[in-house]
């Protein structure tokens, strides 16, 4: 959310090719400001607002194309990416916003549930992911 505007996802349309916006509406009037469209074979979810520009992750569905965080600049409609990701299969369900935690931070971006289980009946190790970080690679000086 914005000083004058609020963004909310639009509901995700699945029948022919996985795709969604995110919507921004004026506060002071109610009226449609800006509309950034995810592309095909992609979902766009607003994690929240940094200064003038909007924060979101693009998930891709096909899980060859990388998944994304990207500002989007309601002033310019440019759309940036900041950081390109993959995870692994175990955790993709860590990228639902509306079960799971999505934080950025510090350019990074880390991904926590909400609830987990206790230990499995199952015999041996069963790993579930609680909390993941990823980040960018910038080189380190020595």
């Amino acid at each position: 959310m914005g000083k004058d505007q609020v963004f909310i996802r639009s509901k995700d349309q699945l029948e022919k090719q996985t795709s969604n916006r995110i919507i921004g509406f004026d506060l002071a009037t109610g009226n449609t400001t800006k509309k950034f469209d995810s592309g095909p074979g992609a979902l766009l979810y607003p994690v929240r607002m940094s200064g003038d520009r909007l924060p979101a992750l693009r998930l891709s569905d096909d899980h060859i194309t990388p998944n994304a965080l990207v500002a989007l600049d309601p002033r310019t409609d440019e759309e940036v990416p900041y950081l390109y990701f993959g995870l692994p299969s175990e955790a993709q369900t860590m990228t639902l916003p509306d079960e799971n935690d999505i934080v950025v931070q510090n350019g990074r971006l880390f991904f926590g549930v909400r609830a987990a289980d206790g230990p499995a009946e199952a015999k041996g190790k069963q790993w579930s992911y609680l909390v993941l970080g990823t980040g960018g690679g910038t080189p380190r000086k020595p």
